[in-house]
């Protein structure tokens, strides 16, 4: 029984995550979206947006101020998550790693991954 419970415990300790960022991002007041045709959309704190096919999907995230947002490359290749105003950057996301930002400010913050500088997204925080 000990050893059930010790290997349970082992089990739920620590995971690789990958790069992160912590912090307050710094929102720009830009209206900018990552224009037509993308998604929109509206949850709460501990929010996903997903890397996949070249694009942030979500493309525009709308989220509450104290929201945790998990950006997830689900692609096959490198990809960063960065501030169009430098107030965070995730660095290079490996295929399968997550980076995360909490946002404390109100604001539109547009972003972009660096090495394809044609996909990007903004967080909206209200």
């Amino acid at each position: 029984m000990a050893l059930l419970v010790l290997g349970l415990g082992l089990t739920s300790c620590g995971s690789d995550s990958g790069p992160s960022t912590s912090g307050t991002a710094s929102p720009t007041t830009s209206a900018g979206a990552s224009g037509g045709g993308g998604t929109t959309t509206t949850a709460a704190a501990g929010t996903a947006v997903s890397i996949k096919d070249f694009a942030f999907a979500p493309d525009t995230l709308n989220v509450a101020k104290g929201a945790t947002v998990t950006v997830t490359n689900d692609d096959s290749v490198t990809h960063t998550w960065t501030a169009d105003d430098d107030s965070f950057d995730s660095g290079d996301l490996a295929p399968g790693k997550s980076a995360t930002q909490t946002f404390d400010t109100a604001g539109s913050i547009p972003y972009h991954c660096q090495i394809h500088t044609n996909m990007k997204g903004t967080i909206v925080v209200s």
